[in-house]
């Protein structure tokens, strides 16, 4: 399921996203991983789409080996404090605070059955 969900990140980032890598090269004298942050908040991106489109973007269009290199060197090291640096950015952490939402969507209804009646199901279960 994860590399579905990275598949459909990935698709929905590539369709936003102009020039990401002009963008990261205006940005001017700043660390790799601000000038990938403020791509994050410039594309509301996820930070591995963000990577692999530069990534693209500098090795068939630009020819940047410098830069594949960079990339390559962080692409297994998210930030651990990503919303402490959008603050040191005065960005919007917003885009990278977890949302802690749960939902089943529509398997209750895949199921043909609700939360209640599978509850008791699994209590009967228990008794026997």
């Amino acid at each position: 399921m994860e590399m579905n969900e990275r598949k459909a990140d990935y698709f929905a980032a590539n369709m936003i996203f102009g020039n990401v890598y002009k963008y990261f090269y205006s940005i001017g004298d700043d660390s790799f991983i601000n000038k990938v942050i403020r791509c994050i908040d410039v594309y509301k991106a996820p930070y591995k789409a963000v990577l692999i489109q530069l990534y693209e973007e500098a090795t068939t269009s630009y020819n940047d080996m410098t830069l594949r290199e960079e990339i390559l060197a962080h692409f297994d090291e998210k930030p651990s404090n990503l919303i402490e640096k959008f603050q040191e950015l005065e960005l919007d952490p917003e885009l990278v605070k977890p949302s802690y939402i749960i939902s089943f969507g529509d398997l209750w209804k895949k199921n043909n059955t609700s939360p209640k009646r599978t509850n008791r199901r699994i209590i009967s279960r228990t008794k026997l």
